[in-house]
């Protein structure tokens, strides 16, 4: 190293192009290296860490702890970033009067003098884009050197890639402070400076905000605003159509979250999530900005974020966020003094939520009070208080012409009562109450404590914006929340508190501030983030509630025709479109009108929940109690849909045919004629697997299909006899296929030609939860056959095979004719995330095999031959998610 001085870079980069060599000569099992040279490779490891030795032992020679030269492991790193802008310096200096310059040199002689406005730097060096793309190459090499046990090959791969990415992102800054100085002058990098710590803080909250917002859906509500926006998306109607919330729910939320849909995919939920993320990021700015002083700021921005509350509901597709933004950017907007622009966000928040209205109708109270109070001239006081007009003309508005306000009373009461029959909610008001305070109290007691010293400390200055147009507002809306849930309006949810989080995290901060020292808000700041920890699973626990009605929805995804549900979390799961689910509550009271009106608009599928102001429950007592009775039959295994501490979910399906019966949640059975694709088109398939409302038989025949090879060739089925031998629990499927086809082969040219039936085989299917039992029986074959083939065929994207005893082959490893020697075989799809296997059949060979030449061949399975004499066989294939 010592000897190349400069030259170890373009070394370094030698030693990076090698890697790739070595991963396909030697990286491959049975491929090593002599022992020697692989020995000796410790050398040059040893060679490696000396520098982050000889710094650690330079620290502690300094008298400091040896730990203190730890820093020292980045220079690898930022040396090994720096090999190629080496070797471009090196090429550069080959020619006619280069000059070896590695690194810019700023000529930084005197105190004060800025490197950035100095005319020779250079400004968007295109050396970053190459480093940039070295780092996406270097970053390429860790996965396959890790699959294939190379990990030291790994960990300087990801050296080099971490390098050359560190190096190019240093450029960036560069290049943004160069411009930054020199387009903007210098106060720039001034204020760049300044609000650096503050961008560092937003940076992460935001990091905590999207990490929240990874966590499943806890609240039916998100769901349901999901199934709103995307009708909307769909349809361009702003109608909920589970139970019309459109009439409760102001439009707002769903305006926004439909555009969103609209963009990115009807099923991006996890996009809602993120944007109430970023929502709640924008509160948390505007609350930065609320503070008067700098460290309140940040105190403020810190329990505002860490409160699990805010945290926890600031990731989820609900209403709350969009509103608490818009309310915290007006109340910011009126302290500033821009009062149309308060005017106009507050507006805003009133066609967004109703609890928006407590807010604006509090500050507008506080306005006209000071107003009259005050002795300016009556055009000041008007101006005063015309910020809230059109807050206040949007609120009477939208009261008279929809009455949400009223719907929402209404739907909240009955609510509760159901909630409280089942047990769910505490009777009467002080239950009510205390529980609301011991459970979601307790998440945001830090704010409260010392929100309640910094009202102390607001509330003496009753004319100060803060206090008129944040905190009062606030305090007003909780007590407000608190009364409703008293008098059995509201349940009692957390996500009620979200509105007044940022004003209690400012009069906390204020509080903090004031009278605390450097440990006691610590200690503020130390808690805050511990009782976010300890109600992580608390809130990831709400979502396990929903787990039966996501088992629900998705075993209603591969029927088709319309869902009827009153849950939005079976609807999202179902993947239905919109305008393919409907709620009961359009449900006539009568049994046989409701019937007749379900079979009018083509409803296939039902899941029920034993709530009692449902309309479904009312009509079809039966169903909620897990009862199926014609023309109703249980999809699926009902245990899947019952979760302690959840609702009684159940599922049916409604008709007389029963083409397609549940395996597990989200895959499916299914005996209805297949769509003919590739060379098997002509041909007769049995039971495919469909995965959500698509099959993926591709152009394989499906589990248990009958062929008869005689001397002219192989006989195949293209005519079928089918009987729906179902019982209300089990489906139970008999196909009759009759030998008519010839063909496949060389001497019919490749194609199938129509035959006198040679004989017919009758196949009986039972499905229940573990898979599908088949049992073959020959009805009648005519004579002269050698062998009878019973063929289990899905589409090629079961790529994975697997047998006893025998070497797991993948893709093109999977050859179309892999013989089975011990006792089963295992065929897995990684994509569909499914598998099935068959056992071994005495009497039978068992054979794998795997073609995918589109558009003619896409097809995967595990066929048996039997000898002639065949009568008949039994075998049960497992079908289970893949492990």
């Amino acid at each position: 190293m010592h000897l190349l001085a400069y030259g170890v870079g373009p070394v370094m980069l030698v030693q990076l192009a090698c890697y790739p060599v070595l991963l396909l000569t030697f990286g491959r099992p049975g491929l090593r290296l002599p022992w020697f040279l692989a020995d000796s490779s410790a050398i040059a490891i040893l060679v490696g860490v000396a520098p982050w030795i000889g710094f650690m032992a330079a620290q502690t020679r300094r008298g400091r702890p040896w730990w203190s030269g730890v820093p020292a492991l980045l220079c690898q790193v930022v040396g090994a970033g720096m090999s190629l802008n080496t070797m471009l310096a090196l090429v550069r200096s080959t020619r006619a009067g280069g000059v070896f310059v590695r690194t810019p040199k700023h000529r930084i002689v005197e105190a004060g003098q800025e490197w950035r406005d100095q005319d020779y730097v250079r400004v968007g060096d295109p050396r970053a884009l190459v480093e940039g793309v070295a780092a996406v190459a270097a970053f390429s090499i860790p996965p396959i050197a890790l699959a294939m046990h190379q990990f030291l090959i790994a960990i300087y791969a990801g050296m080099f890639g971490l390098g050359f990415l560190l190096v190019a992102a240093l450029s960036l800054v560069d290049f943004v402070e160069v411009m930054a100085l020199r387009r903007l002058g210098s106060r720039a990098l001034a204020r760049m400076r300044v609000a650096a710590p503050a961008v560092g803080l937003m940076g992460v909250a935001a990091i905590l905000l999207l990490l929240a917002a990874q966590l499943p859906e806890p609240f039916e509500d998100g769901y349901g605003h999901w199934l709103i926006a995307a009708n909307l998306a769909s349809t361009g109607q702003l109608h909920d159509p589970l139970f019309g919330m459109e009439d409760t729910w102001l439009p707002g939320y769903h305006v926004l979250a439909a555009a969103v849909l609209q963009l990115f995919g009807l099923w991006q939920l996890g996009l809602l999530k993120a944007l109430s993320a970023l929502l709640g990021l924008a509160t948390a700015a505007c609350v930065y900005l609320l503070a008067p002083n700098v460290r309140q700021a940040r105190f403020a921005v810190v329990l505002l974020v860490l409160n699990p509350v805010f945290l926890f509901t600031s990731g989820s597709a609900v209403v709350e966020p969009l509103m608490t933004a818009l309310v915290s950017g007006a109340a910011l907007a009126a302290v500033k003094g821009r009062m149309k622009l308060a005017a106009l966000l507050a507006a805003m928040a009133c066609v967004t939520s109703t609890k928006a209205w407590i807010w604006v109708t509090a500050a507008a109270a506080l306005a006209l009070i000071a107003a009259i109070r005050s002795r300016a001239g009556l055009r000041r006081r008007a101006t005063a208080l015309g910020w809230a007009v059109p807050a206040l003309g949007a609120l009477v508005f939208l009261q008279l012409g929809f009455a949400p306000a009223s719907h929402s009373i209404a739907r909240g009461t009955v609510e509760v009562v159901s909630a409280t029959a089942r047990g769910s909610v505490p009777e009467g008001a002080l239950g009510r109450i205390g529980e609301l305070f011991t459970t979601f109290g307790l998440a945001a007691l830090p704010l409260f404590a010392l929100g309640a010293v910094g009202a102390g400390i607001a509330l003496r200055r009753p004319a100060a914006l803060h206090t008129r147009f944040v905190h009062v507002p606030a305090l007003a809306y909780l007590a407000v929340i608190f009364g409703l849930v008293a008098i059995g309006v509201y349940s009692g949810s957390h996500r009620y508190l979200y509105p007044a989080l940022p004003a209690l995290a400012l009069l906390s901060a204020a509080a903090l501030d004031r009278h605390a020292q450097g440990a006691v808000r610590l200690l503020a700041v130390g808690a805050t983030a511990l009782l976010a920890v300890a109600f992580l699973p608390v809130f990831a626990s709400f979502a396990d509630h929903n787990v039966g009605l996501v088992a629900a929805g998705r075993a209603a995804a591969g029927s088709p025709d319309v869902l009827l549900t009153d849950s939005p979390v079976v609807a999202y799961y179902s993947g239905k479109r919109p305008v393919d689910i409907t709620g009961s509550q359009a449900l006539p009271l009568d049994r046989a009108r409701a019937l007749e009106w379900m079979r009018s608009r083509a409803v296939s599928t039902v899941v029920v929940e034993d709530i009692s102001y449902y309309r479904s429950t009312a009509v079809f007592p039966d169903l909620a109690r897990g009862s199926a009775s014609p023309p109703f039959a249980w999809l699926g295994r009902q245990s899947t849909y019952q979760v302690s501490g959840g609702k009684t979910v159940h599922a049916y399906r409604l008709g007389n045919a029963r083409t397609l019966e549940s395996i597990y949640p989200g895959l499916d059975a299914d005996i209805s004629p297949a769509p003919p694709r590739g060379k098997t088109a002509p041909l007769a398939k049995g039971v495919v697997l469909r995965a959500g409302a698509t099959q993926v038989a591709g152009e394989g025949l499906g589990f248990g299909v009958p062929i008869v090879h005689y001397t002219d060739g192989w006989v195949y089925s293209h005519a079928t006899l089918d009987v729906d031998r179902s019982t209300p629990t089990t489906a139970i499927w008999q196909r009759t296929f009759q030998l008519d086809q010839i063909g496949g082969d060389a001497a019919h040219g490749y194609r199938f030609v129509a035959i006198p039936s040679r004989g017919a085989i009758q196949v009986t299917y039972t499905v229940d939860s573990t898979g599908i039992s088949v049992n073959v029986k020959v009805i009648s074959l005519a004579a002269g056959y050698s062998e009878v083939g019973i063929l289990n065929e899905q589409s090629a994207t079961f790529s994975d095979f697997a047998a006893e005893n025998q070497a797991t082959l993948r893709d093109a490893a999977f050859a179309n004719w892999v013989p089975v020697t011990g006792g089963w075989a295992r065929l897995r799809s990684a994509s569909l995330g499914v598998e099935w296997s068959v056992p071994a059949v005495s009497g039978a060979s068992l054979h794998g095999g795997r073609e995918l030449v589109p558009p003619d061949f896409d097809w995967s399975g595990l066929d048996y031959v039997f000898p002639a004499s065949f009568a008949g066989t039994t075998y049960h294939i497992n079908v289970q998610e893949a492990r």
